[in-house]
């Protein structure tokens, strides 16, 4: 799928930011960075759709000015970069 995502937008994928309840397995998360080979960053708050729809609720009744306001509070908790061996990489690959 990673591959089909480059390859149709033209742009290649260099990080990736994750959210939600199984970012808080690590060795998923860095498993999943090592297979797809970026590095998976994730937000200080972790559970991002319930924080969307917060910014939702709180953009109709005017309560946020606009879009830019809700961008800036968006901090980076943690990073897992890609570690594992290349022959182990391309032996789960193949699985």
């Amino acid at each position: 799928m990673l591959e089909a995502l480059n390859t149709d937008s033209l742009v290649v994928l260099t990080e990736l930011k994750v959210d939600g309840g199984m970012i808080q397995n690590n060795t998923r998360t860095q498993f999943q960075a090592d297979i797809l080979d970026v590095p998976f960053i994730t937000p200080v708050i972790t559970e991002t759709t319930a924080l969307g729809a917060a910014y939702a609720a709180g953009l109709a009744p005017g309560f946020w000015g606009d879009l830019d306001q809700l961008r800036s509070p968006w901090r980076e908790g943690r990073r897992w970069r890609p570690n594992m061996e290349d022959s182990e990489h391309h032996r789960q690959i193949a699985l």
